[in-house]
């Protein structure tokens, strides 16, 4: 007999940071998010997070409880596993934006199929590597501190920094990666995050100084207001460094769950 889901539970967790994680957008000194457990009727549990950013998804830790808890959850009790993909579909339908919710409740649903088939997630979604590389962020900062983050992090083993800018100046940001670059040298690679902090033209100004100076920025993400995307094909055809999209893909997309786009 095919396990069933018997029920949802959701809880908020706290987690204090080491050091304040500073964006463009905002300042975060505890990593909150709402941790989604999906019991089957087999005893096998799947767990899920969904992080509340109101100032990114729109998604609060209520709004999160009450998706999941009064929602979508008591639909999805009764069904069986083995029809995954109407778990899904019910998920993705069931209301439109609240993009976290709808993605904890499917990264449970995926964490149960890995165990059903006793393989590693990475290979129940079609992946082959063994190993991945990750970036760390770098927090705004005085030059200072994000040259001494960079440094601990560097010592850490890590060789890809995710650097956050967008600040009121985008010469003081283009003097921070200046500092950065000459600090950690050649070989460290650095990704740019603006979380939508420059205007387009602001934007333009200071990647293509970045590149005249030969700061080998990898690339830069959401550089300005996620419903500008007239902006981003503007600040994208101006430079050669490339843009991604991050924020955007929310607006734009209506925050459908990223199931719905195979991100899951």
């Amino acid at each position: 007999m095919e396990p069933t889901i018997e029920r949802i539970v959701s809880r908020d967790v706290a987690i204090p940071l080491k050091e304040p994680f500073k964006t463009a957008l905002r300042t975060v000194t505890t990593a909150e998010t709402v941790l989604v457990a999906i019991y089957l009727s087999n005893g096998e549990v799947g767990y899920g997070e969904a992080a509340p950013t109101p100032v990114i998804t729109g998604d609060s830790k209520a709004s999160i409880h009450y998706i999941i808890d009064d929602l979508i959850g008591p639909k999805l009790i009764g069904m069986s596993l083995s029809n995954s993909e109407a778990i899904k579909q019910l998920i993705d339908t069931a209301a439109v934006h609240n993009s976290s919710p709808k993605a904890a409740l499917n990264i449970a649903i995926n964490d149960l199929l890995a165990k059903q088939y006793q393989a590693p997630l990475s290979e129940v979604l079609g992946g082959f590597r063994q190993q991945v590389v990750t970036d760390y962020t770098v927090s705004v900062g005085t030059s200072t501190e994000m040259i001494s983050h960079a440094k601990r992090l560097i010592s850490q083993s890590f060789h890809t920094l995710k650097v956050k800018v967008g600040s009121d100046s985008e010469q003081h940001d283009l003097q921070k990666v200046r500092e950065l670059r000459e600090a950690v040298g050649p070989e460290i690679k650095i990704r740019l995050d603006a979380n939508q902090g420059w205007h387009p033209k602001q934007a333009v100004t200071a990647i293509q100084a970045m590149e005249a100076e030969k700061l080998a920025v990898e690339l830069v993400e959401q550089p300005v207001a996620a419903s500008d995307f007239e902006g981003m094909a503007y600040v994208t055809q101006r430079v050669n460094t490339p843009i991604l999209a991050d924020e955007s893909i929310f607006f734009r997309c209506g925050c459908r769950s990223p199931h719905s786009y195979g991100w899951v």
